[in-house]
């Protein structure tokens, strides 16, 4: 479903969340913001998205942007290899929301996820739902 955003959703994220520079995370940990579908939200076509599926995007969302990494976040070890897939802070990735932990920070609901359960990365955060 493409939302026709009125602000980039990745900036609107990171105004919100704020000064993150006194979070620190330990080994493989994520800790990412979940991308939630405006209220007043209206796809590229112009309808308009129904109130439940904009307030349960912040439970059921999938999308994810990260916002800090532990030191040996999506680093290859003898157990696991991510092969050419590079996960930096500021990119769109995708998870399984019972994957991760659900947390409050600044108002901004936030997941944090061991590295091998983030599934990959996106371009766009309305791509996947």
């Amino acid at each position: 479903m493409r939302i026709a955003h009125t602000t980039d959703p990745k900036q609107d994220i990171l105004r919100r969340v704020g000064d993150l520079s006194g979070v620190q995370l330990t080994l493989n940990w994520v800790l990412t913001a979940v991308y939630e579908i405006p209220r007043d939200a209206k796809t590229v076509g112009g309808l308009y998205v129904p109130e439940k599926t904009a307030s349960e995007s912040a439970f059921q969302g999938k999308a994810h942007l990260v916002l800090k990494m532990g030191p040996l976040a999506f680093k290859d070890d003898d157990n696991v290899k991510f092969g050419d897939l590079r996960i930096e802070e500021g990119d769109w990735v995708f998870a399984r929301a019972q994957d991760g932990s659900m947390l409050e920070l600044n108002g901004v609901t936030m997941r944090l996820y061991k590295d091998v359960s983030i599934l990959g990365k996106l371009d766009d955060p309305d791509a996947i739902w």
